[in-house]
């Protein structure tokens, strides 16, 4: 009797919990196939099968994290105006990384992309911010915002949200972000970004 879809689902999470752990704790050059295998309690067999290497493993423990943002963003900024939108997206960013799992995997990606070409195309994936862009493109068009090159004012509004978290966070210099330290960050660069790229009044 085969494994069911329900049994599958719950041990994919248990091998992603168990990488995700080791990741974090060891980088990704530190873990080996095998210790994940023994910590997640699979045989390699069934990792090869399911994933197919550690960098795919990464790849679908950052991609989790990513899908969830979207979907909390798209769930919560629902009238689509864009200071509702660009709040929605900096809170749930922030918040995202408070987790410490989350930001151990995104530095242990980027410490080891220099020497995997794989790792550098997932570095680069979850840097993406064309989605962004495109709403960004969509709402000049409409006439609500001035700029002249939307990825470059994606990227700034992303440099905005951060600001010195990750560094802070990396260093140990603070342990995480108070909620309501992410909410009023959030609210402040959005309205900060709203201020520089609103279309001047016609006289």
């Amino acid at each position: 009797m085969g494994i069911s879809e329900d049994r599958k689902k719950q041990r994919r999470k248990e091998i992603l919990k168990a990488a995700a752990d080791l990741f974090a704790k060891n980088g990704f050059e530190g873990t080996s196939f095998n210790e994940i295998a023994v910590k997640a309690r699979a045989s390699k067999e069934t990792l090869y099968a399911w994933f197919g290497s550690k960098t795919e493993i990464l790849h679908a423990l950052l991609s989790e994290r990513a899908d969830t943002l979207r979907g909390t963003v798209e769930a919560e900024a629902k009238s689509g105006e864009p200071e509702e939108v660009l709040f929605v997206f900096a809170r749930e960013v922030l918040r995202e990384m408070t987790k410490k799992t989350s930001l151990r995997l995104l530095n242990a990606a980027i410490t080891a992309a220099p020497k995997d070409g794989d790792l550098r195309d997932l570095v680069a994936d979850r840097i993406d911010l064309s989605l962004l862009a495109a709403r960004l493109s969509l709402w000049r068009a409409m006439g609500l915002m001035a700029f002249e090159d939307a990825n470059r004012t994606a990227m700034v509004f992303g440099a905005m949200v951060q600001g010195g978290y990750p560094v802070q966070l990396t260093a140990g210099l603070i342990e995480t972000i108070p909620d309501e330290e992410i909410e009023t960050h959030a609210r402040f660069v959005t309205k900060m970004f709203l201020k520089a790229v609103e279309r001047p009044a016609r006289k």
